[in-house]
């Protein structure tokens, strides 16, 4: 049995007896985006159950019926979702608040109790951009981490300098929670949407 969640902008979902087929969405591919953007949000942020699988054949793009120059984001496939804990949840957003912010203490707060290290890495990974976080950041110590230094190795030492990396960032991967690779894979998919 198939079901279909439906996402316009604005919220209500009263049909529109005047809805025209071949309708021109305002916007265009931003606002289709938008869309999808708040619809992913509120699942993760808000409703705590997440579509899991948004690949463009689980996604229909239609005018609204209530105003038809708006999009319509109707999801497809509800075969994998992931629920999220309340307290998961909060961890979530304190995570999003503390890297929009830069804040390099409250991501690593967030990722020590999952288990993790290297905020840093955590940020670019989630951000799907490189991210440096700089507010509450201890300076650095002798010996610490040097980019001039990681220049010169070869590529032998690099390998080992990334394994070095791997096992700082996933400390204990028994306290990683495991909705972080589904909540993951929902992001990258959603950007590739675009």
């Amino acid at each position: 049995m198939s079901s279909t969640l439906l996402v316009s902008s604005p919220p209500s979902m009263k049909s529109h007896p005047k809805s025209p087929s071949k309708s021109l969405l305002g916007g265009g591919v931003n606002a289709i985006m938008q869309t999808m953007v708040e619809l992913f949000s509120a699942q993760m942020f808000e409703w705590g159950w997440v579509h899991c699988d948004p690949h463009p054949g689980n996604i229909l793009i239609r005018p609204s019926p209530i105003h038809p120059t708006r999009p319509q984001v109707v999801l497809l496939d509800h075969g994998l979702y992931v629920s999220l804990s309340e307290d998961f949840r909060r961890e979530w957003v304190n995570l999003w608040r503390a890297m929009l912010e830069g804040d390099y203490e409250g991501v690593d707060n967030v990722v020590k109790g999952w288990g993790m290290g290297l905020p840093d890495l955590m940020a670019s990974f989630t951000l799907m951009r490189p991210t440096v976080l700089k507010k509450g950041r201890r300076k650095k110590q002798d010996g610490e981490h040097n980019h001039e230094r990681e220049k010169s190795l070869t590529q032998y030492e690099m390998s080992v300098v990334m394994k070095q990396k791997l096992r700082e960032f996933l400390q204990d991967t028994d306290r990683m929670p495991k909705e972080l690779i589904f909540l993951s894979k929902n992001m990258r998919m959603v950007q590739g949407n675009q």
